[in-house]
């Protein structure tokens, strides 16, 4: 399993959790935020299933959101 790196120039302190969001190019993505990063699994999942598995296995300590879009539609 993959990750890609981010920091973003201004987030917001929070606790670890993980996000897992369907996107605009129809999958499912997940994403763990923390105190000024962004993880991303480099994998695309055709299901909320797939990614929610994914993210557990991937952060296993971490809450899960699971969130239906990507633009909050």
């Amino acid at each position: 399993m993959n990750a890609r790196f981010m920091m973003p120039d201004a987030a917001p302190p929070r606790p670890p959790f993980v996000l897992v969001m369907r996107e605009d190019d129809g999958g499912w993505h997940v994403r763990m935020l923390t105190d000024g990063y962004i993880v991303s699994l480099t994998e695309t999942f055709s299901t909320r299933q797939e990614a929610v598995a994914a993210a557990a296995e991937a952060f296993p300590s971490l809450h899960i959101d699971v969130g239906s879009h990507g633009s909050g539609g």
